[in-house]
């Protein structure tokens, strides 16, 4: 460990009240985000097409700085790492009030946070083993910085799951999943999200064009992250990331990095969304199983606001990142 301070406990109530509050007060940035964001999904999909052009292009005897690419290959790593099927690249604890029970008194999962750290940390977190340890207040640091969407190297560690395993080091990734959450889910950008769930079951030409979406994005290193809505309660949504696609004879499976299973759960698309392809039935089953005697059932699918702005800076991030270390 690299220290031995106590963790601060959090008040579920306050951290709701403060991040409403706070989200309020960010209300000129909703208005610019809605402004700036058509510019920034046109030079998300500006970069598809170059991935999908250069791709093409034969890559060996490239020097360092050339295969530092400006496009989204550079983000091949991350997308490999985003499969759990080793477990090394998983946060060491889970969205559940078990894992939470140390830190704070929830009524309500984290899903948005967790997904958001998970896929941070694996786009951009270079660990560094070699390096030695520093100490916490430089691991909160870095741990803030991944979170604004800047590469950086981790030194100490060689993966998520040994990093989030040090205890002070998970107390830390704790509170940036539960105030992650806070501004994420409590935006009015994501209002819409929980609004979806009141149409109800997702029609075919809808899902068809989600599904293709799904895939076009996985193929660009892209890996998205989606909510569900629970289609008896509307209002309930879920958030994960998408890493394979498994096409069958009648319907699809959407594995998803699900921050409700631990890793020997999740191997070979171990948990999936499962959607009938004519559109009359998909089906969860992390909410089957769960104690909130949930069912099954998904009504709408679709991609958290900030799916793709984030891409688009990690792309920037780790092509920088990838420049600096050809310099060393």
């Amino acid at each position: 460990m690299i220290s031995n301070a106590k963790a601060q406990g959090l008040n579920q109530t306050y951290v709701m009240a403060y991040g409403t509050l706070i989200n309020l007060l960010k209300l000129p940035d909703e208005i610019i985000w809605g402004i700036t964001r058509p510019f920034k999904e046109k030079a998300y999909q500006a970069k598809v097409k170059a991935f999908k052009d250069e791709s093409k292009l034969k890559t060996s005897n490239l020097t360092c700085e050339e295969k530092c690419f400006d496009d989204l290959r550079i983000l091949s790593f991350g997308r490999k790492r985003m499969i759990p099927d080793s477990g090394k690249n998983l946060l060491s604890f889970l969205n559940e009030r078990k894992d939470f029970a140390d830190h704070i008194q929830r009524t309500v999962g984290y899903c948005w946070g967790h997904s958001s750290v998970s896929r941070n940390f694996n786009y951009l977190a270079y660990f560094e083993p070699a390096l030695r340890l520093e100490d916490e207040s430089f691991y909160k640091k870095k741990i803030k910085s991944i979170m604004r969407g800047n590469a950086e190297v981790i030194p100490g560690f060689s993966n998520l799951r040994e990093f989030s395993s040090d205890e002070e080091i998970k107390k830390l990734l704790k509170d940036e999943v539960v105030w992650k959450w806070a501004d994420k889910a409590l935006r009015l950008r994501s209002i819409g999200a929980s609004l979806k769930g009141f149409k109800g079951l997702m029609k075919k030409k809808e899902l068809l064009s989600f599904l293709s979406e799904v895939k076009e994005k996985l193929s660009v290193n892209h890996t998205p992250k989606i909510f569900f809505s629970n289609l008896k309660k509307p209002g309930f949504i879920h958030v994960v990331n998408v890493y394979n696609v498994i096409e069958e004879k009648d319907m699809v499976k959407l594995c998803i990095l699900d921050n409700h299973q631990y890793e020997d759960q999740q191997r070979n698309c171990g948990v999936f969304v499962s959607i009938k392809l004519d559109g009359s039935e998909n089906f969860y089953d992390g909410w089957d199983k769960s104690k909130r005697q949930l069912e099954g059932f998904v009504g709408q699918f679709g991609f958290t606001p900030e799916d793709d702005v984030e891409i688009l800076k990690f792309q920037k991030e780790n092509t920088k990142m990838c420049l600096k270390r050809c310099g060393k």
